[in-house]
């Protein structure tokens, strides 16, 4: 008989609860205001599902030889060290429609400071503050408050570069979420925030994400903070592990996040995988992965690659389409799911035809799920990797030992197998 993987997918019927973390976000923007005279303002936004917004605070460095502070009146100020609230512009807010509809506005409770901060560089401490706090719906976002400036002479949106405009210090106190901060010593809770006003892009990071830049290669994050964007154009992907996704798309240098493919296809934790023998006898491995409801309106395929790690692929590779083209890989469209709730859609590859041998039980199967765009984009989840023989032993080391004495003889099979060497072909014909 001919040693092969088939890979098939199936709908997976399962009880599941999901564990949203939520999370405030602060984004500040760049947006033009009068460019014929080169007025922009700079503005702060506020977005937190399930938030009610109290204070948001922001300490931010600007290039005085840049950017110059104007006030509401649209007069450039001379001093802006005595700035005060001048250059600080509070929109109102509208919550609801029709008769339900209300408006609101921040206010700062103190006048805003500024001090200098280094060479041509201002510091400013600017706070919005909210009467009406339990009033706002933030699960949309909005405006919270503006910063004034007039660009110098022959500056352009583009001039302005990471070292000109540096957020500092973020704080908020939301009545739902509590605090959160960033640079903030007392606060431990990080706030997510995006620095959009910079020519070069950035996006919020944490210690250990992946981020995925287009078709570069991917980067694992080394510390907590800010990830500087080098694509001019594409989609951009930050990995949490298997527990959350971001998607950010990049415009002519400018990025925002789409929220309808935020948490779109995540991987599940390599302990969710497990055995199975079909009717035929063909010995495979189960990889289970989540997929946002809410994003199946954005992508146009869903669906899984896999692979083995045998000769043909090596160990220094990225499971993506690209290896799928090569020959080295295997793609599987999702034609159903089977959702246990209206966020989720939950589906499982199962990699078959593995042999019954040493070599078999051994060889690093890997598996990624993944989404397709309508524009041909492809977003993956993380890759899952383990063996035969490491699933069988989890089965027959767990404390609850239902699953092993159910499947005894064949989890011991697996184990204890030591056949002839054979190789797994990674992508063969299906018999």
């Amino acid at each position: 008989m001919k040693k092969y993987v088939r890979f098939v997918i199936i709908g997976l019927a399962i009880a599941i609860i999901c564990a949203i973390s939520v999370a405030a976000e602060v984004t500040v923007n760049l947006n033009a205001y009068d460019e014929d005279n080169s007025i922009y303002m700079v503005g702060v936004d506020y977005k937190a599902e399930g938030g009610c917004l109290n204070t948001l605070t922001v300490k931010f460095t600007y290039n005085t030889e840049k950017m110059i502070l104007t006030n509401t009146s649209l007069e450039q100020i001379a001093d802006p060290l005595n700035a005060g609230n001048d250059p600080v512009y509070f929109p109102t807010v509208t919550v609801g429609s029709g008769l339900a509809k209300k408006e609101y506005s921040f206010e700062a409770p103190d006048n805003s400071i500024w001090v200098e901060n280094g060479t041509n560089k201002v510091q400013g401490y600017v706070t919005g503050f909210s009467i009406n706090g339990d009033k706002f719906d933030n699960d949309n976002g909005f405006n919270v408050f503006n910063i004034i400036f007039t660009l110098a002479d022959s500056v352009t949106p583009k001039d302005i570069t990471e070292d000109d405009f540096i957020i500092d210090y973020v704080y908020v106190a939301d009545t739902n979420l509590g605090e959160s901060g960033y640079n903030v010593p007392s606060i431990s809770n990080q706030v997510t925030f995006t620095n959009n006003v910079v020519s070069a892009p950035t996006v919020s990071v944490k210690a250990g994400d992946v981020v995925y830049e287009g078709n570069k290669a991917p980067v694992k994050v080394a510390q907590t903070g800010k990830y500087d964007i080098t694509i001019e154009s594409g989609y951009v992907v930050v990995n949490t592990g298997v527990t959350a996704q971001k998607v950010y798309k990049v415009e002519d240098g400018a990025v925002s996040e789409v929220e309808e493919l935020e948490n779109a296809v995540l991987s599940t934790d390599i302990s969710e995988a497990s055995v199975r023998s079909d009717i035929d006898s063909k010995t495979g491995l189960k990889f289970i992965a989540n997929f946002s409801a809410a994003a199946s309106e954005v992508y146009v395929e869903a669906g899984f690659i896999a692979t083995a790690e045998t000769a043909i692929v090596g160990n220094d590779y990225e499971l993506d389409m690209a290896l799928v083209a090569e020959d080295k890989a295997k793609s599987e469209e999702i034609t159903e799911f089977v959702s246990s709730n209206i966020n989720v859609e939950v589906s499982r590859a199962v990699v078959t035809g593995i042999p019954l041998t040493k070599n078999g039980v051994e060889t690093t199967i890997a598996c990624r799920p993944y989404i397709k765009l309508a524009d041909g984009t492809v977003i993956y989840g993380e890759v899952m990797k383990t063996t035969l023989r490491d699933v069988a032993l989890a089965i027959k080391d767990a404390a609850d030992q239902t699953e092993y004495k159910a499947n005894k003889v064949y989890i011991d099979r697996i184990i204890s197998a030591q056949d002839n060497e054979v190789n797994i072909p990674v992508n063969p014909d299906e018999v």
